[in-house]
């Protein structure tokens, strides 16, 4: 199966592996750009624009499994945590430059968002350690950048 085609999504769904396709965990994993560096992880802009807006247009429910799946993963580990970040910034991004076909519900995700940064703050100051086995130790820095990009551009508040 392609992996960077609309119907993997219905594929995780019916598996119940809808979080591995968010984390770009095997089978799910997406190839990144040959100009990405080797240790970065799955192309969220990418995931976002060639698999769940092309299934959200066949199938609008998507959206729901997808802020379900984000909730549920700010809830496990830092990885994760920093991945539905990741995908929040990119999603707002794209819904203010009008290349989403839908908006995310923001008013659910951004205050489990806040609280989970505030919990885990210190941890994330030291760093967190990707599925790959790299360590990001500058992930705080991400974070702190995020929220002002969240501030600035969108007048929302991570922390």
């Amino acid at each position: 199966m392609d992996m960077i085609d609309e119907n993997v999504l219905f594929f995780a769904i019916e598996k119940n592996e809808l979080k591995l396709l968010l984390r770009g965990d095997e089978p799910y994993k997406i190839e990144n750009s040959q100009y990405a560096p080797g240790a970065e992880i799955t192309e969220v802009g990418k995931v976002l624009s060639k698999i769940v807006y092309k299934a959200y247009k066949k199938q609008p429910d998507v959206k729901e499994y997808i802020e379900a799946a984000l909730l549920e993963m700010l809830h496990q580990t830092n990885f994760d945590v920093y991945i539905v970040i990741l995908y929040v910034a990119s999603q707002l991004f794209k819904e203010k430059n009008d290349i989403s076909p839908f908006k995310l519900d923001i008013t659910s995700i951004l205050p489990n968002i806040k609280l989970e940064v505030e919990n885990r703050m210190k941890e994330f100051k030291q760093g967190i350690i990707y599925p790959s086995g790299f360590v990001n130790n500058k992930v705080w820095n991400d974070i702190e950048r995020f929220n002002r990009v969240f501030q600035e551009e969108y007048n929302l508040k991570m922390f």
